[in-house]
């Protein structure tokens, strides 16, 4: 979410969360093959931390935190 401050603070356009992780699914594809991949969401979706779970082997907040930011910067006016 850091980087979803410094998007708010400098007025940026955009920004832009990685990832190792194909993307955001329905369910965790690892535990889940039949997982569905979820193209396009809506930020204030409250379904999309359900989704995201937690952290993986690399990272502290996985997913739910990649939401977060990307609500924080929705709102603030980054695409």
């Amino acid at each position: 979410t850091l980087g979803a401050l410094v998007a708010n603070l400098i007025e940026a356009d955009g920004l832009i969360l990685l990832t190792d992780q194909l993307g955001l699914f329905e369910a965790d594809p690892r535990s889940n093959p039949d997982a569905a991949f979820v193209s396009e969401a809506r930020a204030e979706d409250d379904a999309l931390i359900a989704m995201a779970g937690g952290g993986g082997k690399l990272g502290r907040g996985g997913m739910a935190t990649k939401v977060r930011a990307a609500r924080l910067a929705a709102r603030s006016g980054a695409v």
